[in-house]
Parts: C-alpha cells; structure tokens; sequence
C-alpha cells in the first residue's frame, strides 16, 4: 500500500515546483501577499515561514529586511532556496521533533503546507500545540490554503469563520480586494 509522503514528493519534484507556479502567479501578487504578512508583525518582529519550500514569500520579506526563517523538511526545495537568495535563513526540521529555541511573532503556513504536515486530527492537534510553543505572547499563526479549482475569489466572496476551543482561537478570513 502507498503511503502519501509530501517530503519525498516535494524532494523529486522541486525541479516543476517554481514553474508551475510561476505561470499563474506573479510578482505583483507576492508583493501583495509579503505587504499583508508584514502588516500582521510589530516593527522589528519576527516570522517562521513553516513549509517555505523555495521561498516565494520569505524572498520577497527579507528583501524588505524583515527578521525570517524559512523551515522546511524537504532538503531539495530548501536548496532551491539558497540558489535563489543564498542570504536566507533555513532550517530544514521535522517541526514536531526538533527543538526549535527561538519564538516568533507570526508563523506562517501557505499553501498546502498544513496538510503536508498534519494528516491525522491528533497531529493537526499536535501541530499547533508545538506552534503555539513557538509564539511570542500575542504571536499569531496565518493558514493560507489555496486551490485554483475551489478558489472562493473565483465567485467573489468575502468571509470571516471564527471558533475557540481548547485555549486556541481559530480564525480565517478571505477577503477579495
């Protein structure tokens, strides 16, 4: 029986990763996307870019000399990386089982990053008990996860969801500009 590996997967084919990307997304919208990120940090703060792969949006904030990390566990898209913008901070990491010492403002999961790293309900759990652990006091955690064939932009909406449970709050918000 296969069982779906994302790191073995980004690994092979990292090589398509940025071209099948960069045919429908382009700069003006990660200008966009880093502004946005930036506006959710203090002056001065911080920002894990967990499942950065080759950097889209860590490139264009540290252009912007804002403090950030990418962490990754695929070796070749963080390879990638460094071709690209040898001056990035990486760290290639299992997040649930290295230690990680250094806490940040925001820790951003763009993409399909959460699903290539929680597969089960109990790890989805397990992975913001561990963001958490990662947050500066009023830290913040930004999920962004998009597809073109379920794009809500697609029919123009705009919507905010909200809930807290177990101590954490949960809130996503799509808004079409």
């Amino acid at each position: 029986m296969y069982k779906y590996n994302p790191n073995q997967i980004n690994n092979n084919a990292v090589h398509l990763y940025d071209a099948v990307y960069n045919d429908w997304i382009d700069d003006e919208l990660t200008k966009k996307e880093a502004e946005y990120i930036i506006s959710l940090i203090p002056r001065g703060g911080s920002i894990m870019d967990l499942g950065c792969g080759t950097g889209r949006h860590l490139i264009e904030i540290a252009k912007r000399g804002i403090n950030i990390i990418g962490v990754d566990i695929s070796e070749n898209m963080l390879l990638e990386l460094k071709k690209k913008y040898p001056q990035a901070h990486i760290l290639k990491t299992n997040i649930y089982a290295d230690t990680i010492e250094q806490k940040f403002d925001l820790i951003t999961l763009i993409w399909n990053s959460v699903m290539e790293i929680a597969y089960t309900d109990n790890e989805l759990y397990n992975l913001f008990i561990k963001l958490k652990s990662l947050l500066k006091p009023n830290g913040k955690i930004l999920i962004v996860n998009l597809h073109t064939e379920s794009n809500p932009a697609d029919d123009g909406l705009n919507f905010s969801v909200s809930n807290e449970k177990d101590g954490f709050k949960y809130r996503l918000t799509w808004k079409v500009k």
